[in-house]
């Protein structure tokens, strides 16, 4: 669990420094990098197959379609409603293991608190009596069919800490700005990706190596094309890898084809029916 503590840490930091727009450029440079890593190995474990490579020519295009034309506080509840799921729950399997019950029933409570503020803070929507009563019966589920025991473990406290946290900035009227603890979340979600992948390599002094190598290479890359694309216009067709819209529209996309049980589970689904 130490390597998991140090991966909030850069989120902590960012939430610190409090300046919204250093977190959106750590997030979608850092996020590009996470996104581009993701595809490789995909590509190298061959799990970028024909029918992947067909769902993405699909996909590609409603992606743009969605970046050009939802505005941008739509597209911001949609990204974050999806990421929320994706991020939650890889961090609840990781802490749980293969319990799916469990690890579904404490992702929610973060999600429905997230939600909720995102929702109040940018569309003055208050859904916080439905959160809390929401919450109170799934914790109560919980005790019920598994006892204290998930209350102690180190991820349901800090997402328990995180939900208290965002109660109260909506007690104080929603002073900090969603996109900064948007930011924050995702920041954690790569720190916490990269250590994982450390993780599973670092008996293998080869393979860890070339990781190494992947990831400051790739990020050295886009921290690059960042710098260029905000201070020289001859690089403005950059806008469509780091714009927010487009970056939320690439998120999407991540996290759709991360999801190889989804994928899977589509492809048999599109068999059965023809």
């Amino acid at each position: 669990m130490l390597q998991y503590s140090l991966a909030i840490l850069p989120a902590i930091l960012l939430l610190l420094v409090n300046k919204p727009a250093l977190a959106l450029a750590a997030f979608v440079v850092l996020g590009q990098g996470h996104f581009l890593l993701t595809y490789l190995y995909q590509y190298r474990g061959g799990k970028i197959t024909r029918f992947y490579m067909s769902a993405y020519a699909i996909g590609l295009p409603l992606a743009y379609v969605i970046a050009v034309y939802l505005p941008l506080t739509y597209l911001l509840i949609l990204t974050t409603i999806v990421f929320a799921v994706h991020y939650f729950y890889d961090e609840a399997r990781i802490m749980t293991g293969n319990n799916y019950h469990l690890s579904l029933l404490l992702i929610v409570p973060p999600i429905l608190f997230f939600l909720s503020y995102l929702l109040y803070e940018q569309l003055h929507i208050d859904t916080f009596i439905a959160t809390l009563v929401i919450t109170g019966g799934i914790l109560l589920q919980i005790w019920y069919r598994f006892g204290p025991a998930p209350f102690m473990q180190q991820y349901v406290l800090i997402t328990n800490a995180i939900s208290i946290l965002l109660y109260i900035l909506y007690v104080r009227g929603g002073t900090v700005p969603s996109e900064l603890i948007l930011g924050a979340i995702i920041i954690h979600h790569y720190a916490t990706w990269y250590i994982f992948q450390y993780k599973k390599l670092r008996q293998n002094t080869d393979r860890v190596s070339k990781y190494l190598t992947d990831v400051l290479t790739v990020n050295a890359i886009l921290i690059v094309g960042y710098i260029l694309y905000v201070s020289n216009q001859n690089f403005a067709a950059l806008e469509y890898l780091y714009g927010i819209n487009f970056f939320y529209a690439w998120t999407l996309l991540h996290i759709i084809f991360a999801s190889h049980d989804l994928l899977h589970a589509v492809r048999i689904r599109l068999k059965k029916l023809v």
